[in-house]
């Protein structure tokens, strides 16, 4: 009668662990499941069932394949059996479909369990939303291809008709369209409208250029009234931005091709300057028009004396070089610029050829001058266009990165922590039976691996905030990298504090970001000194630790893809930055950043 009383007991204590456990993987804000050894779906939690519409028993053994997109159950199908065969820990991007039937991008993550002889007994997975991180790549992959039609030099309609189909792949549902100003900014012309239908929304804004006038309209089209949701209007701002650079630059273009021709048909109706030199006797004729563009009156004789006057002092070496050459019986063909009276540039192409007699002897040069200030003015123009829209592009792209960071960090992973510490707290109250404690503890160790890949994955999205006190600004950093851990922070500046470059300041910021990182995650340290040296001729930052150590590779390899000395090393690269690792086993790590 007690054994029997004491088995009711036992049984009754797992059946509540059980349950405990069960209302604990319920809770988790992902989607968890378990199957058999050879794939047979034992198990999903309520998260996964509310996003499917499908009950446990309708996702049991295969049916879960229901909830797929179908164009992309072939290859998570393919995917899973080598995963199965390989006996490894695996992991797939589909598309899974939710109740109201909207396809979501998931990554599927599986993980095998083996008994105490190494079988294999079990498998267990989640399925993570990742839908907006998809979004994101999607959007700066169109992003990149429309940059690179601008840096190509493409035509315009080409580039704004990209941008609309950007638009629409990037918001299902919305018809786009763009139309320009004409020249005089009276009225739109006909714009890039690919797929214009009858609509039962309009969105119009207008695209407005750096020095506030107005370039076009952009509109966007619903087939259902309504307002833009802020992933629209996020979506709209890009648009705007990439539209204005690419038709500032065509812009730009437009100018240089007009400068180039007023150029042309004013040589044709010889308005170029042109001149005759004879190299023995000295004599220069100039025409009326050479007269003109060096600034003199053609009543005074021409000389080089004469044009040397009008020299940019940075451009005599040219102008006396040229000289030598024509000495030489050379072809003449260089550029100068002028310094003129009232403090202007002007620039100048100057092209001639030999003139000789019967026996090959040199009588005179004829030749050409050219003002082709308004060409190089148009061309420093685009120039400056191009880097705007690059910086710009960079800056909306940095800060959509930055951002997603943020949302991730202050929900999924708030919330999923929150979660991992009920389930540890959970923990400790199982202890029976053996299976359940070791079910309940592969969920643990799952969550905290998921939780641990999520961190990394906002780590790498932020991009590096670096403004204002540079050393403040790593000072603090390194302490949020540390805060909540055993590792103990020494945090030095010596020397006085200086501004540096922005992309100099941002090299910094990663290394010292990754080099906490792998302090955290291999050294076991206790302490880690972090060093910011402004010395007479650059900057010096150290971080050291007293670990466990290794043993350096010299070609930076990336260490199974854990370590990332790889990735500093080709940080420090883009700035001309030098970067050295020194380490032993046993004696800790030190790395070391240079910056000129």
């Amino acid at each position: 009668m007690a054994d029997g009383f004491v088995l009711d007991t036992e049984l009754r204590d797992a059946q509540t662990a059980r349950d405990e456990l069960r209302v604990a993987i319920d809770m988790i804000p992902g989607q968890v499941w378990t199957s058999h050894a050879d794939g047979y779906v034992d198990f999903v939690n309520q998260r996964w069932c509310e996003y499917t519409g499908l009950t446990l028993d309708e996702a049991e053994g295969w049916g879960w394949q229901n909830a797929l997109c179908p164009e992309d159950l072939p290859g998570l199908l393919k995917t899973w059996k080598e995963v199965r065969d390989t006996n490894a820990p695996g992991e797939a991007i589909a598309r899974l479909r939710r109740a109201d039937g909207v396809d979501r991008w998931f990554l599927f993550r599986a993980i095998p369990f083996h008994d105490a002889a190494g079988k294999l007994v079990k498998w267990y997975g989640t399925t993570t939303d990742i839908e907006e991180r998809i979004y994101a790549e999607r959007l700066l992959a169109g992003e990149k291809r429309i940059l690179e039609m601008m840096a190509k030099a493409l035509p315009l309609t080409g580039i704004l008709e990209a941008l609309c189909r950007l638009a629409e792949e990037m918001s299902t549902g919305l018809i786009t369209s763009i139309r320009l100003l004409d020249r005089n900014g009276e009225r739109l012309l006909h714009g890039m409208a690919p797929n214009l239908p009858s609509a039962g929304a309009c969105w119009s804004y207008p695209i407005v250029s750096e020095e506030g006038t107005v370039l076009g309209t952009l509109a966007m089209y619903s087939r259902l009234p309504g307002e833009p949701s802020t992933e629209q209007h996020n979506l709209i701002e890009q648009v705007i931005s990439l539209a204005r650079i690419a038709i500032e630059q065509s812009q730009a273009e437009e100018a240089l091709r007009r400068s180039e021709a007023y150029q042309a048909e004013a040589q044709r109706l010889s308005l170029t300057g042109s001149f005759s030199w004879n190299p023995g006797t000295g004599e220069l004729i100039w025409s009326d028009e050479t007269y003109r563009i060096y600034g003199f009156d053609n009543s005074i004789k021409a000389t080089l004396d004469l044009a040397r006057e009008r020299l940019h002092p940075d451009d005599v070496a040219v102008f006396e070089r040229a000289k030598d050459q024509a000495d030489d019986g050379e072809l003449l063909d260089f550029a100068h610029r002028l310094l003129m009276p009232d403090g202007t540039v002007k620039y100048l192409q100057i092209v001639s050829r030999a003139i000789r007699d019967e026996a090959g002897n040199l009588v005179e040069y004829v030749g050409a001058v050219r003002d082709v200030t308004a060409q190089q003015r148009a061309e420093r123009a685009l120039r400056r266009a191009r880097i705007r829209g690059i910086e710009s592009q960079y800056n909306a792209m940095m800060e959509e990165r930055t951002r997603l960071a943020r949302e991730i960090h202050d929900t999924v992973l708030q919330g999923f922590n929150g979660v991992t510490l009920m389930l540890l707290a959970a923990a400790r109250k199982v202890d029976n039976p053996p299976e359940a404690v070791a079910s309940l503890q592969h969920v643990l160790d799952l969550a905290e691996k998921t939780l641990g890949d999520a961190r990394r994955v906002v780590w790498d999205l932020r991009g590096p905030s670096v403004s204002g006190d540079f050393a403040n600004t790593l000072r603090a950093a390194a302490e949020d990298a540390v805060r909540g851990t055993d590792l103990s922070l020494d945090f030095v500046v010596r020397g006085s504090p200086r501004a540096m470059d922005p992309k100099s300041e941002a090299v910094a910021f990663r290394v010292l970001q990754e080099a906490i990182a792998n302090t955290l995650k291999h050294a076991d340290a206790r302490r880690v000194r972090v060093s910011l040296s402004y010395l007479p001729r650059g900057v010096r930052l150290a971080v050291r630790d007293d670990g466990r150590g290794f043993m350096v590779d010299p070609d930076f390899r990336a260490y199974g893809g854990h370590w990332g000395l790889l990735g500093m090393w080709e940080r420090a690269s883009q700035v001309a930055a030098r970067l050295r690792i020194r380490s032993k086993p046993g004696v800790g790590t030190e790395v070391s950043l240079r910056l000129a």
